[in-house]
């Protein structure tokens, strides 16, 4: 997106956080340059200014904005979200609105981040996907504070069960390894470490 936008909606940001304007007057400001998004990553950035008042007023727009997102991105008329001039996969897309609303919205909005993280889920297909599925859920049942997300953090060991399994068969060692990880730095899961371990071993010897 414009820099030139940026500058503007971040001025505005300041002026609400001060009380020079209202929320209806920042979702105002923010609607006029949602025109101007070309990708995910812009409305990621329109999400932002939308739902960081504390009050759940920009809730709603975020929400309608997301709508028109995904229908305009299935057309064709928002373009790829790229990464090392590669397009990024659609998992990867989805987990970019999804996290959003994890990480901007006031207050935690839990559906709104379950339901983009079940269409990231339903799209996934390699290894990296999965590990970006168990990150953002891991992630989120802390920036969200609602451990119910995921309780006891039993789909995310799958996620990570899953795409320690994709590894393999993709023979990426590194995957492996963040799985491995995860499984014992992050989940604690000792048996699960264990059975990354026996994967990683699988690799070695396929070498």
């Amino acid at each position: 997106m414009d820099k030139k936008i940026i500058e503007i909606l971040d001025e505005n940001q300041t002026k609400f956080e001060e009380n020079e304007i209202d929320t209806t007057q920042m979702v105002n400001i923010v609607s006029q340059y949602v025109d101007k998004c070309v990708d995910f990553d812009d409305i990621r950035s329109m999400i932002f200014y939308y739902i960081t008042d504390e009050t759940g007023v920009g809730i709603g727009f975020a929400k309608d904005l997301v709508d028109k997102a995904l229908r305009l991105r299935s057309a064709g008329k928002l373009a790829a979200v790229e990464r090392n001039h590669s397009p990024i996969s659609k998992t990867a897309e989805m987990l970019i609105l999804a996290d959003s609303f994890a990480d901007y919205s006031r207050p935690k909005d839990k559906e709104a981040y379950l339901s983009l993280f079940a269409k990231a889920h339903g799209a996934a297909e390699t290894s990296f996907d999965f590990q970006l599925l168990a990150g953002s859920l891991c992630a989120a049942c802390g920036n969200i504070e609602d451990p119910s997300i995921d309780s006891e953090f039993v789909l995310t060991k799958e996620l990570v069960k899953k795409a320690a399994e994709l590894a393999l068969e993709e023979n990426s060692i590194g995957g492996i390894e963040d799985m491995a990880y995860m499984a014992k730095d992050r989940l604690g899961d000792k048996d699960l470490a264990k059975y990354i371990a026996t994967l990683k071993k699988k690799l070695k010897n396929k070498s």
